[in-house]
């Protein structure tokens, strides 16, 4: 999970290329099921070119710095779900949902 971190700070997103990033884990249709999963498909590559037309008009000297970010939008799914498993191996834990309260259902 460092390294990820350590990699977003090297990056220094501007806000824009940072919301953009946020929409696109956002617009994840991996997830969850959905209803019109073509929808948010467009909606994500949407994003996902408005992203990499921010990138070359305010980083036109760093042809790979997209690569980079996406790169680290995938790095960051990975720490996502580790948190989803253990969070589901904490509430099928009965102690767990009993001793801590953000547990309980």
């Amino acid at each position: 999970m460092s390294q990820c971190l350590i990699k977003l700070q090297k990056l220094d997103p501007n806000p824009t290329e940072h919301a953009l990033m946020c929409a696109l884990v956002v617009f994840s249709t991996g997830r969850c099921k959905l209803i019109n999963q073509r929808l948010v498909e467009k909606c994500q590559a949407m994003t996902a070119d408005r992203l990499q037309l921010e990138v070359r008009r305010q980083h036109a000297d760093s042809p790979r710095r997209f690569a980079k970010i996406m790169d680290c939008l995938v790095d960051t799914r990975g720490i996502s779900d580790m948190f989803n498993d253990e969070s589901q191996e904490y509430l099928a834990n009965e102690i767990m949902r009993e001793k801590l309260p953000i547990f309980k259902n």
